[in-house]
């Protein structure tokens, strides 16, 4: 076994490409002016943080001259057969699980369902801890997450869709309690009513949210946040692939990428010439979102949406920062409407939405998600204890599809994807 063999049986790519840079007498500072990325970045390469993309994996071989050894050694980290045991149970409650943590969180969504006077049910509020009326955006995401459980506990679904279609605006479309009409509420109605068997019309529905997102489509503005567009891709994939609204939903996603072509921003600003960040949070659900619509039948022939997955998960490998961000996503003349954006959920779902992705990068992801879980109460909470369906929602869907890519066992339901 030669000497880079040997390194990459015993800890991969990283300590090859160290190796290379030390035998050219080398500095990481040096190697990162040459391929105009930060010294960080170099060393997250050489720790098996990241790997590069094959762009610069090729400059490196360059600069180096060692391009046997380091495609060697990448190719041979991007096959290895490295798949992680099992979910780990919460912390906390040894022998949990994943089927537990579907149970419990079932318990805790029934128990915070609101019923009328007569005992109907009428959706559910945005958090479990704020007394609010229940709303159609809210009570939306909740079927999506009742109908992702195992074994899921027993509401009148009938009743729900029925209340649901009662949140129907007379302007066409749903909205969120704070701001009113809203494509994003829309598409996630739309979605739950369809799950939900609900007798309502799907095209006209989908009809309305096309016309909701018309200057998007037309290309008038492109000022709306990118989870708007991905919400509304989603839907139209998921239930109309071949619809023309889907292929104008998957262009105009792509573009509202940065000035790269690889990554999503946050919502634009409204000063002029401000230039908006790169989001970690925004990429990832942008390319879980393509990937999924590429299976479900978006024609691709030129492969641009395939090509638009992978320099999204290049970037994610290179440049994910896993901490939740705040986001103001109204709309000009409209109330503020913050979100939180759980970005270690998205990126574990987008990581495991592909054949190949960063494993110790899911890792750390899926580490995040479960540090955000209490498991004496069997839900998910932010630090301040708020309890937000939707954060039930994308962390549930992350740790299923996670356990289901790393298993290979079929837990995930048909609310999952």
């Amino acid at each position: 076994m030669s000497g880079a063999q040997a390194m990459i049986a015993e800890g991969g790519f990283g300590p090859v490409l160290r190796e290379a840079r030390r035998r050219a007498g080398r500095t990481q500072d040096e190697i990162a002016r040459s391929l105009r990325v930060q010294r960080a970045t170099i060393s997250q390469w050489e720790t098996n943080r990241h790997l590069p993309s094959r762009e610069n994996l090729g400059r490196l071989a360059d600069i180096l001259d060692a391009r046997d050894e380091l495609v060697g050694a990448f190719d041979s980290e991007r096959t290895r057969s490295v798949a992680p045991p099992p979910l780990p149970a919460p912390a906390g409650v040894p022998g949990t699980s994943l089927y537990d943590v579907h149970r419990l969180l079932g318990r805790v969504l029934v128990g915070e369902l609101v019923d009328d006077e007569r005992g109907h049910p009428l959706g559910w509020r945005r958090d479990f801890n704020h007394e609010l009326p229940p709303s159609a955006f809210t009570s939306a995401s909740a079927v999506r997450l009742l109908v992702m459980l195992q074994d899921p506990p027993y509401v009148d679904r009938h009743a729900l869709g029925r209340s649901l279609l009662a949140f129907h605006l007379e302007t066409g479309g749903w909205g969120t309690r704070t701001i009113g009409l809203r494509p994003e509420a829309t598409a996630v109605v739309i979605d739950a009513l369809d799950r939900l068997g609900a007798d309502f019309d799907t095209d006209t529905a989908l009809a309305e949210l096309g016309a909701l997102l018309g200057d998007v489509l037309d290309g008038r503005t492109r000022a709306v946040p990118t989870y708007v567009v991905t919400e509304a891709l989603s839907v139209t994939a998921r239930l109309r692939p071949k619809l023309g609204l889907a292929e104008a939903l998957a262009r105009a996603l792509l573009e509202s990428r940065d000035t790269t072509g690889s990554a999503w921003p946050e919502k634009r600003p409204a000063v002029e010439g401000a230039i908006p960040e790169i989001s970690t949070a925004h990429t990832a659900r942008a390319m879980t979102v393509l990937a999924h619509a590429i299976e479900r039948g978006l024609e691709d022939p030129d492969g641009t949406y395939a090509a638009a997955v992978t320099r999204a998960q290049e970037w994610l490998e290179q440049h994910a920062d896993l901490v939740p961000v705040r986001e103001n996503v109204a709309s000009s003349g409209q109330p503020d409407l913050e979100i939180r954006h759980f970005t270690p959920a998205l990126v574990v779902h987008a990581l495991a939405s592909v054949p190949d992705p960063s494993w110790p990068l899911l890792h750390e992801a899926l580490d995040r998600v479960w540090q955000a879980y209490n498991p004496s109460l069997g839900r998910w909470q932010w630090p301040n204890g708020d309890v937000p369906v939707w954060l039930q929602l994308d962390a549930l869907r992350a740790v299923t599809v996670a356990h289901a890519r790393l298993t290979r066992v079929p837990v995930v339901l048909s609310g999952a994807s």
